[in-house]
């Protein structure tokens, strides 16, 4: 096809070559204006495709702000501002959604919002655009010069939380910070390294920067605690920052300690309604004339915290026990205690002068031993029943101590931490060995149980050596209060002499009248074993037990039909409760109970709604598999709320089939890998279901069921070598 017509090419023949060049521009001018107007034209059909698109039109905005924020700003900067240059009808969106901006100025951990906006506009754009809600800012020390500019600084109003790091040579110019005004900020975290920091020289330090602040997180003891006001609620020194697992990293990590006692006495006195204190790898080196200190300071004690509620220290035992010296805490406080000292040193803690009022209401404690994978392998718990009946940690102590199962010495270490405890206040004991240990180790059993003779309830996991705990529990006036039994056998041993041993201690138990209510047994396969599943307590044992307690369970731990169904009634909460949040879907959602068909691979849930809208992804978060009273393993899946997702670090998968896929790492303090995925096309919710583990995480609590349009729950396992 010719490009240019045989009349045109005869109206430029006759023509002198300046005529010619005057038509042929006016003709290049026309053409170049249809091009222009055809341009504008398919941007507009562009625009309007997209828009009408089958995500953009069945989801209400809400559901669409929301995944934008999941697979944006909580997922990392960089994707933030990619999402807005997919189309007008997202940018749009995205631009006049403050919520969004919020989020992209803090983003998740492990992705800064230096390295993922390269250009300091960006970041006032972002300030700009979260107009009118209060936002938190997490910058490094290099772009302290951009929001001190006239710009930003009419928006620092709006500023609620500030995070910056300083601790970097590029960083370490602090002076503009004192240029800023920040009368409304309630958190400060500072990540400093007052070795290689830069600031005024005339800086005058005093609360009255802060008028409002609450919470204030430091790594560094020079400088910050001279804004410590009356206002603040939350103090927390991490000396060497997130790099220090241990006490003993914070002391080789940190930049510097409090200098004397003096000055932790003079911060504290400062802000008596305080509510969270923590104190890691920060409190002053006492050296060899620390036993000589302590007399010295007994007529000048610590300012007493009434509203005290959380007190967390990681140090040397030594340092600990004379800080708690010097504190009269309340008997309601958590007292956290992480410490480098050996496992069977956990009592050295405890103050002499000054007793902790909550010792004699701990009931329930908990031992765990070579816990796997943890900074913290040893740990000793103590649980209080509070005035509204619930009972919660009171006492936690945290050990790095390496030793390994073959070295323990349980009387060692039994005698080591029972002293801690009221030996007539507790009633629920739990021992957990994740290690082997040596046997023969009989007179630690035997000594542990007549240091606790009031005890009710007795709970043992371990990996071996049960014959031993059994041998002790045998013995003539040991526990004769006790009711209930648990046993949790997770290691390959000759099991029919651990079933005589175990029924053989029981009955002679019960020949002597101390019978149990309830005993409980359960054989549990670690992750890196492979085969079937254990087989229960056979059938001969089983009814001699039977003839002797009043309630026996044996169970292997595989899943039940009932934690199946609860799965699925997490799963549909979330995704029915996110449907909700469009006022105008609001009671036209008939949520219909799902009903459950089991199959050997996989649980299904259908039901029907009114609606013929897709509904969003549903999601899984690995939680605690707590003691029943049946001492049956209980499964309980969390719907990830809004403000869950967003206090996590979070990753978003989309492919070009229309399937979007939610992972979750870290949800309230839990190390989890779930999976949930929403396909656009057919609407169909998939969410992974992970098998009950013996591994420790947080009791969350259930919610109400209602009705998802259909969801695909499949069973896998819980960790990837867990085959």
């Amino acid at each position: 096809m010719a490009h240019i017509s045989s009349e045109e090419r005869a109206r430029l023949g006759g023509l002198i070559p300046a005529e010619a060049q005057a038509l042929t521009s006016r003709l290049l001018q026309e053409n170049q204006a249809n091009i222009s107007t055809l341009l504008e034209r398919q941007l507009e059909l562009s625009r309007l495709h997209n828009s009408v698109a089958l995500f953009n039109v069945k989801l209400p905005v809400e559901i669409l702000v929301t995944i934008f924020r999941l697979a944006g700003p909580l997922t990392s900067p960089q994707d933030a501002i990619r999402l807005t240059h997919v189309c007008r009808a997202w940018r749009t969106l995205i631009h006049n959604t403050p919520m969004f901006w919020t989020d992209f100025l803090c983003p998740p951990p492990g992705n800064d919002l230096a390295d993922g906006t390269k250009h300091p506009f960006i970041v006032l754009d972002a300030i700009a655009r979260t107009a009118p809600m209060r936002f938190t800012l997490w910058i490094f020390g290099r772009f302290l010069p951009t929001i001190r500019t006239p710009s930003a600084e009419p928006h620092l109003s709006r500023l609620s939380a500030l995070y910056l790091d300083c601790r970097t040579v590029e960083d370490k110019d602090m002076r503009p910070f004192y240029d800023l005004s920040l009368p409304t900020s309630e958190s400060l975290e500072l990540r400093l390294d007052c070795s290689i920091l830069t600031r005024p020289t005339d800086s005058a330090e005093s609360p009255d920067r802060f008028p409002r602040l609450r919470a204030l997180t430091t790594t560094c003891v020079s400088f910050p605690l001279a804004w410590v006001g009356s206002s603040l609620r939350v103090l927390n020194i991490r000396a060497g920052g997130e790099q220090a697992k241990t006490p003993y990293d914070a002391r080789i990590l940190r930049c510097c300690c409090l200098r004397s006692v003096f000055d932790l006495v003079a911060v504290l006195k400062r802000c008596p309604d305080l509510e969270e204190l923590k104190l890691f790898g920060c409190l002053p080196y006492f050296g060899p004339h620390m036993s000589q200190a302590l007399p010295v300071m007994a007529d000048f004690p610590l300012p007493r915290l009434d509203l005290l509620d959380c007190l967390k220290v990681g140090d040397d035992l030594g340092y600990v026990r004379w800080l708690l010296e010097h504190f009269a805490l309340r008997p309601e406080t958590f007292l956290s205690v992480c410490t480098d000292s050996t496992y069977d040193a956990f009592s050295e803690f405890l103050p002499v002068r000054n007793p902790l009022q909550a010792i004699p209401l701990l009931r329930e404690v908990e031992v765990s031993v070579c816990l796997p994978a943890e900074q913290y392998p040893h740990s000793v718990l103590g649980y209080a029943e509070e005035a509204d009946g619930v009972t919660r940690t009171r006492l936690a102590l945290l050990s790095s101590d390496k030793v390994g199962g073959d070295a323990l010495d349980l009387l060692r270490l039994f005698r080591g931490l029972a002293p801690i405890f009221s030996p007539t206040a507790v009633i629920d004991l739990e021992v957990t060995l994740c290690e082997p240990v040596r046997r023969g180790q009989v007179t630690a059993w035997s000594w542990l149980l007549r240091y606790f003779p009031r005890l009710v309830t007795v709970t043992l996991k371990a990996a071996n050596a049960s014959e031993d705990f059994f041998s002790a529990l045998a013995q003539e006036g040991t526990v004769p209060d006790l009711l209930t039994l648990r046993i949790v056998l997770t290691g390959a041993e000759d099991m029919d002499v651990v079933y005589e041993e175990m029924v053989s201690a029981l009955e002679l138990r019960a020949s002597r009248g101390l019978r149990l209510k309830s005993f409980v047994y359960r054989q549990q396969m670690k992750c890196e074993r492979g085969g079937e599943l254990p087989c229960p307590l056979p059938v001969n044992y089983v009814k001699r037990l039977q003839a002797i307690v009043s309630k026996v369970i044996s169970r292997n731990p595989k899943p039940s039909d009932r934690i199946a169904r609860m799965a699925i009634q997490r799963a549909s909460a979330f995704a029915c409760n996110l449907l909700q949040a469009d006022r105008d879907l609001r009671g036209r959602v008939q949520a219909l109970a799902p009903a459950c068909t089991r199959t050997s691979d996989n649980v299904r849930a259908q039901g029907i709604t009114s609606l013929g809208l897709p509904r969003l992804e549903a999601s899984w978060t690995r939680i605690r598999t707590p003691r029943t009273p049946e001492g049956c393993p209980t499964l309980l899946l969390l719907p990830i709320t809004t403000t869950a997702l967003f206090s996590a670090r979070r990753r978003s998968r989309r492919s070009s089939s229309g399937v979007f896929g939610l992972q979750c790492d870290d949800v309230h303090g839990c190390k989890c890998h779930s999976m949930a995925m929403y396909d656009v096309k057919t609407s169909r919710v998939t969410v992974d279901v992970p098998r009950p583990s013996p591994r420790r995480t947080a009791l969350l609590p259930p919610t109400p069921c209602v009705g998802v349009s259909h969801a695909v729950i499949a069973q896998r396992p819980m960790y990837p070598d867990d085959q």
